[in-house]
């Protein structure tokens, strides 16, 4: 008998397929390895069962969408799921010429599921839209990238179709590029999102966008609504060239920290240290009652808090 209370959510148990659990199910999936061994259990009796079995070793979204692209080769696939990185690979990867490929929602919508038919996405969004569309998606934030504040999933949508300098920077990821291309592109396409001039760059934009707030609001500026700086934008890019965003390489993000992050903006409080170092606490958003800005847009003084 396995019964976890709310002291030992964390706890390994030991078990096997004949184990009563009187715990709920989010408190005994809590650890990784009952977690795991649940799921090396499950996958044993579905195979005894005649289904075949994969499990991920990274992320499971592109061996789900890589799977289902590669059944829809060879007879019509319906793949269930919820998630919109799903979405975005299969409208990116499937063929167009292949057998029909839908996604259904798991949950219903009234008294009906919601299904995607993918090659009517293909032919609606046209063949540039969908090469570049994992990059629209990933760059405003999805399971492996942070989300950018005040950013909405359309905004790219829209810079995608009607800019031609955020075009150019998607088509980077798309294709080979190093190291420093990837930040010079991110950085670029991010100055972009946020409403940025020609070459402008994320530090001019923040310091420009700053002394906006300031001489049209008495209210106090909101650091975390600033766009991020170029050595965030840095830390984002190489984040979005990983296999379920768009490039080769698997870029982990551990940290959860993202472009606005105190810890890793450029923020620099009244006592000249980073933001991430200071015994303030400026990563709790305190009130500011004063700011002052450097004008390179990396740092943030303040005389009261």
């Amino acid at each position: 008998m396995i019964d976890m209370s709310s002291s030992d959510l964390s706890c390994k148990a030991n078990f096997d397929g004949s184990t009563p659990v009187a715990s709920k199910k989010e408190h005994f999936l809590t650890h990784a390895n009952n977690k795991q061994r649940f799921v090396d259990m499950l996958s044993q009796k579905l195979e005894a069962a005649d289904c075949h079995v994969l499990q991920a070793v990274g992320d499971a979204d592109v061996l789900i969408a890589n799977t289902a692209v590669a059944s829809a080769a060879e007879s019509p696939t319906t793949v269930i799921g919820e998630d919109t990185d799903l979405l975005v690979l299969l409208i990116c990867h499937a063929d167009p010429e292949s057998h029909t490929l839908y996604m259904q929602s798991d949950k219903k919508k009234g008294k009906k599921f919601r299904v995607w038919d993918i090659h009517w996405f293909q032919r609606s969004l046209g063949t540039e839209m969908c090469s570049l569309l994992p990059f629209a998606h990933a760059i405003a934030g999805c399971d492996t990238t942070s989300h950018l504040f005040g950013i909405g999933k359309g905004v790219p949508l829209r810079q995608l179709k009607n800019d031609q300098n955020f075009r150019k920077q998607a088509y980077v990821y798309s294709g080979e590029a190093t190291k420093e291309q990837i930040h010079h592109a991110g950085e670029a396409a991010l100055a972009c999102l946020y409403g940025g001039q020609p070459n402008e760059g994320l530090n001019k934009l923040r310091h420009r966008k700053f002394c906006e707030k300031v001489s049209t609001s008495i209210a106090p500026v909101q650091v975390h609504t600033l766009p991020p700086t170029s050595a965030a934008a840095k830390n984002h890019s190489v984040r979005l060239d990983g296999p379920s965003c768009i490039g080769p390489t698997t870029v982990g993000m551990d940290s959860g920290r993202g472009p606005t992050s105190p810890h890793n903006n450029g923020l620099t409080c009244c006592t000249g240290v980073p933001a991430k170092n200071c015994s303030l606490q400026l990563q709790n958003r305190l009130q500011l009652t004063q700011m002052y800005m450097q004008k390179d847009g990396t740092g943030v003084f303040c005389s009261l808090w």
